[in-house]
């Protein structure tokens, strides 16, 4: 009988294919979705578990290593079905039936990354009340052209410390300290700065502790989407990381809000605790290590017993926990394997940044990550996928903006002037909300193979935070030189091009494990857009010229079959 489980639900296979071509990772030109465990027969599939557990000394584990990884290979084989027992049938079984249920340590880690997030949104508005009254108390004048620097100086600072040293920490940190580590440097730094920016006596150590609590954001925003995607299961990851990311710095945006409201009328030492109270999402942070460090991220450092002791505890059974382990060791593997020819495997922090561009399976990812950069997002992300959700709401950004920008004509006395353009960006806010607003960080986070993926999220989380900072201290001066009009038809335009770069340059990922991205990203780029120009054609045959046209998959799904 076949088990009706797995990722997807798929055709029951029972045999093999006779053949199982090699990948190339670099150039999947036959665009094959390929499980790494199922290029082998069963038999020399036990005896590469016979030869994993006698390198790694996980002898007490080998009954249940042997049957996680047949069940990774095919878990719809009746002999799958056979050996295992009720329990851990009910567990695959639930995989698909209840997926959002998992232990208890898998929650609390969640909930605290949430925490990160939290953190994220309450340092970013933290100090936008305490404009009003920090330069005075420093004695600056924005009216004038030194103090309209500085002030917004003190504003972007944060976000250029964050792209040029923040994120760029991100790798080494992991290196070192791994995961957790990296969330508790980001909650020490952002803890102190917050405190220590509402203690300050100038504007330039207001400028230092914002360039600290820069430093916290970048290794924080590179490191949580991480994090929560490598800890999840592929059929919900798109759900945690934007229910733990985005959503939550979207909540943490309200909540300092909130503080900044509750605190706006405590006389002249309001504004110092604004600043201030930033700090408090950063508290639960500290104890960021009761949770279990990434699985991933243990079996790239060849900690294998302590990768299977973190699967156990955010996974339902044993059996689960074997499966993801002989999973991911097998992929890590070829991926180790793929890269070392080049020297991309170790620390060499200036080799792997390079190769984000040279290697052609990485620089894809990287293409896809820079090309995209709510709760109905959390809904959607996972049934409708990253890219179609993009795909739709692009054009409706621009459309929202250009609408918002020709409501600049009507006349200044107009009382519905205002409404208008306000509407506008509330319906701007509702199109971004559910896909360019959580998209691009899980995007990034999931994108990159495992011994890239800390460099590669740094670079798509510093290119975002970088032109964050540009629109922070130019945009104001855009406006004034060209006016609302002008600038908004601008973005209007650059929002078309993104959805023209999405199209041709972003694969889907809704539904792949981290592993099984590696053939995804394997396709040529050529390829791909090659496919994307016919499928342009064909929908101009079959619904403008009414001809009858056959659509073809991109891709060869042979992870099962």
């Amino acid at each position: 009988m076949a088990l009706p489980v797995g990722p997807r639900n798929l055709a029951t296979v029972t045999q093999p294919p006779a053949h199982y071509p090699e990948i190339d990772m670099n150039q999947n030109t036959r665009a094959f979705i390929e499980n790494p465990l199922r290029k082998y027969t069963p038999e020399a599939l036990d005896a590469l578990v016979n030869s994993f557990i006698e390198e790694m000394g996980l002898h007490d584990l080998a009954d249940s290593l042997h049957k996680g990884a047949q069940t990774g290979r095919d878990p719809f084989a009746p002999q799958v079905a056979k050996d295992l027992d009720e329990n851990e049938l009910e567990a695959l079984k639930d995989e698909n039936r209840h997926p959002f249920r998992h232990p208890p340590k898998f929650w609390l880690t969640i909930s605290l990354l949430c925490c990160g997030a939290l953190l994220q949104g309450w340092s970013q508005v933290g100090i936008n009340a305490a404009n009003i009254a920090w330069p005075a108390e420093f004695g600056i004048d924005t009216k004038t052209e030194y103090g309209n620097w500085v002030f917004a100086l003190v504003n972007s600072a944060v976000y250029f410390a964050s792209a040029l040293f923040g994120c760029w920490l991100s790798d080494p940190l992991n290196n070192i300290y791994g995961r957790r580590g990296c969330v508790l440097f980001a909650a020490v730094f952002s803890f102190g700065s917050s405190l220590g920016a509402s203690l300050t006596q100038s504007w330039w150590q207001l400028l230092l502790c914002r360039i600290l609590l820069g430093l916290g954001m970048g290794v924080k925003a590179s490191v949580i989407p991480i994090y929560s995607a490598e800890v999840s299961p592929a059929s919900v990851r798109g759900s945690i990381v934007i229910g733990s990311w985005q959503i939550c710095v979207a909540l943490g945006i309200f909540l300092g809000w909130s503080a900044n409201l509750a605190m706006y009328r405590t006389g002249s030492i309001a504004w110092r605790l604004q600043i201030g109270s930033a700090f408090i999402p950063s508290v639960p942070l500290f104890f960021i290590f009761n949770c279990p460090e990434s699985p991933r991220y243990l079996i790239r450092k060849h900690e294998y017993r302590q990768a299977y002791q973190s699967l156990l505890l955010l996974r339902n059974t044993p059996l689960q926990a074997s499966r993801d382990l002989m999973l991911i060791s097998a992929q890590v593997r070829v991926e180790q394997d793929l890269f070392r020819a080049s020297g991309a495997t170790g620390r060499m922090y200036a080799k792997r940044f390079s190769q984000l561009f040279s290697e052609p399976r990485i620089r894809r990812a990287t293409m896809g990550s820079a090309a995209v950069f709510g709760l109905p997002g959390f809904y959607f992300i996972d049934r409708a996928g990253r890219r179609p959700l993009l795909l739709h709401l692009y054009p409706h950004l621009a459309w929202t903006t250009l609408a918002a920008a020709m409501s600049y004509y009507i006349p200044e006395n107009e009382i519905a002037r205002l409404r208008v353009i306000i509407m506008w960006g509330f319906l701007f806010v509702a199109f971004y909300s559910p896909g360019q607003g959580p998209v691009p960080f899980l995007y990034s986070a999931e994108s990159f193979p495992v011994t890239h993926r800390e460099v590669g999220m740094s670079f798509a989380v510093a290119v975002n935070l970088f032109f964050a900072g540009i629109l922070t201290l130019l945009f104001p001066r855009m406006d004034h030189a060209i006016g609302a009009v002008r600038s908004l038809a601008t973005f209007a335009g650059l929002n078309l091009v993104a959805w023209v770069l999405i199209f041709f340059f972003t694969p889907e990922t809704k539904e792949y494990t981290l592993e099984e991205l590696d053939s995804v990203f394997g396709l040529p780029t050529r390829q791909f857009i090659h496919y994307k120009m016919d499928y342009i054609f064909k929908v101009i045959k079959s619904r403008i010229l009414r001809q009858e046209v056959v659509f073809h998959d991109l891709y060869i799904d042979k992870r099962y079959a």
